[in-house]
């Protein structure tokens, strides 16, 4: 992972869950690297991020270049490509850009269907 183009060791811990069709992230940074959950991009309440899907993450990039917008952080998770973008807002304005790997499990499907139903029991559960 980068931040602001310098390599990272920023470690957090995030929840996901669902509330119908909107997915809720709680992340906790765990130490004080550099990241958009610390320092300038620390967000105490409300509204963080929010995160749009992409097939293409290159030119999503090049598209937030052209228009302005800083990349503040970027980074795989597995093997998809992750960038989130600053479009001049300030905190709790960053927008995230996913591309998923498209021969990979569905993780947001199987994370939205682990929550429908449930009882309340076995709250904290991990991907294997």
């Amino acid at each position: 992972m980068k931040y602001r183009g310098e390599p990272t060791d920023a470690v957090f811990t995030l929840a996901l869950a669902y509330w119908g069709d909107i997915q809720i992230e709680l992340i906790r940074p765990e130490n004080g690297a550099p990241s958009i959950y610390t320092g300038d991009y620390a967000a105490t309440e409300g509204l963080h991020h929010v995160c749009i899907l992409t097939e293409d993450i290159a030119a999503a990039r090049q598209t937030c270049v052209a228009q302005g917008a800083e990349v503040v952080i970027e980074g795989n998770f597995g093997t998809s490509k992750v960038i989130y973008v600053d479009p001049g807002q300030g905190t709790g304005h960053l927008v995230e850009i996913l591309q998923q790997d498209p021969d990979g499990p569905d993780l947001f499907s199987i994370i939205k269907a682990a929550g429908e139903n449930w009882d309340g029991s076995d709250p904290v559960r991990t991907l294997g």
